[in-house]
């Protein structure tokens, strides 16, 4: 059945098949190559960008919301500070647009397990109103409202984390997820503040030393991940800052605090400037690697966009050239059987008189041309010989004639009558 619908099209159109369908394969192929490139160069980035730069802010901002929330409910007042007040409509900006990024986001590219994390970190922000009712109304502990917000923080760089690890460059992805550790360090780092506030102001009972310890350890065990992930450079700049004095002292403190004998030269004051300064320093190294890393994204950006357009050239210029050669090797095929079937129709014809062209190519239709060359050979000296025969019977008949009209004389007595007419040359003697 196929070979008879083969059978029904002309050689044109089989050579287009063949040729057209394997183009439309390679094209739809790199249709979805370069869609894929691009999606990747305008998505991955981008979104891993804005997210990673609203989380650093909004994870900063609250915080300050979390210590000023703590104080608040640790405080005997019942009106909210003006501090406060501040720090919630400076989140309110960001809070807003992470929202708005999750919920643009295709969560299913995500790994089921980090899905859950950002999952959850939107719905604590969906929270976030009631929970600072809540505070207002001093229904929440300061150790509660100090646990919400410290999870909060965490869900919200896990969700960095999340599409850090979608960036289809292993080191820019590494350095990403070190950052966002960097990040949850400096978290650790700022409760460790909060802590020794609370210890140097109502004394450091054995749950204030425990809650010290936690976080210590988490602090450290996050810029081990931080080393591990990060680049030399970023690493060294860090290991830089550790050697300053300020820093030393903290770190010096917080251990002894950690083995359950706080410096006694410390205050409520004196421990808040000293942790200030080591979240600083912590904070400027941050800065320093963020806008570093914001650069090399934009690079990748550069870099993706640029293999696009070159990969977009190349394919266009090779469909170009197969195009090209396709449309010229048809027009050739198709052409040289058209004028060896014309010629062939001539032939049968009995038009003889215009060779067949094409017999010096060196494929099988010069082969074909050739013997239709030779076909049309033997019907020349066919014609030739048809023509001899005819002009021989000819001759025959006019000298059957005129001897027949001179015996007929002879019999008639008629003497004097004679063959005068020009016979043929072969028939001269007769």
């Amino acid at each position: 059945m196929v070979s008879r619908v083969l059978h029904s099209f002309s050689i044109r159109s089989k050579i287009l098949f063949l040729i057209g369908i394997p183009l439309l394969i390679i094209m739809g192929i790199s249709g979805v190559v370069l869609y894929n490139l691009n999606k990747r160069a305008s998505f991955d980035t981008t979104q891993t960008q804005e997210i990673m730069l609203v989380t650093s802010d909004l994870v900063r901002q609250l915080q300050e919301e979390r210590g000023t929330t703590a104080h608040f409910l640790a405080s005997d007042t019942t009106q909210v500070p003006a501090t406060l007040k501040e720090n919630r409509e400076i989140v309110e900006e960001r809070r807003a647009q992470m929202l708005a990024l999750i919920e643009a986001a295709d969560l299913s590219q995500l790994h089921e397990n980090t899905r859950v994390f950002v999952k959850k970190a939107h719905h604590e922000l969906e929270q976030l109103t009631a929970i600072r009712a809540d505070v207002d109304a001093r229904r929440l502990t300061a150790s509660d409202a100090k646990e919400f917000y410290t999870l909060l923080n965490l869900h919200l760089l896990e969700t960095a984390l999340a599409f850090e690890v979608l960036v289809h460059d292993t080191e820019l992805a590494e350095r990403a997820m070190a950052l966002t550790y960097l990040q949850m360090a400096k978290d650790a780092y700022k409760l460790q503040r909060s802590i020794g506030v609370v210890g140097y102001s109502l004394g450091w009972s054995a749950d204030h030393s425990a809650q010290m310890t936690i976080a210590y350890l988490q602090s450290k065990e996050r810029l081990r991940v931080f080393h591990e992930l990060s680049d030399a450079k970023s690493v060294a700049l860090f290991d830089a800052r550790l050697e300053t004095k300020g820093y030393k002292a903290f770190d010096t403190a917080r251990k002894a605090i950690k083995a359950g004998t706080p410096p006694e030269n410390l205050n409520t004051q004196s421990w808040d400037k000293l942790a200030s300064a080591a979240i600083d320093e912590v904070q400027a190294i941050e800065q320093q690697i963020s806008a570093q890393l914001m650069e090399d994204f934009h690079a990748f950006d550069a870099r993706n966009q640029q293999a696009f357009y070159q990969t977009l050239a190349g394919l266009s210029a090779v469909l170009a050239l197969m195009l090209i050669s396709a449309y010229l090797v048809a027009r050739d095929i198709t052409g040289s059987l058209k004028t060896v079937t014309t010629a062939l129709e001539e032939i049968g014809a009995g038009d003889l008189d215009h060779e067949v062209s094409g017999k010096k190519r060196g494929d099988e239709i010069g082969s074909i041309a050739r013997q239709a060359e030779i076909l049309r050979g033997h019907a020349i000296k066919k014609r030739e010989t048809d023509e001899a025969l005819a002009r021989s019977s000819q001759e025959q008949q006019f000298v059957s004639n005129e001897i027949a009209v001179a015996l007929n004389q002879v019999s008639n007595k008629a003497l004097t009558y004679r063959l005068d007419k020009d016979f043929p040359e072969d028939f001269q003697s007769l």
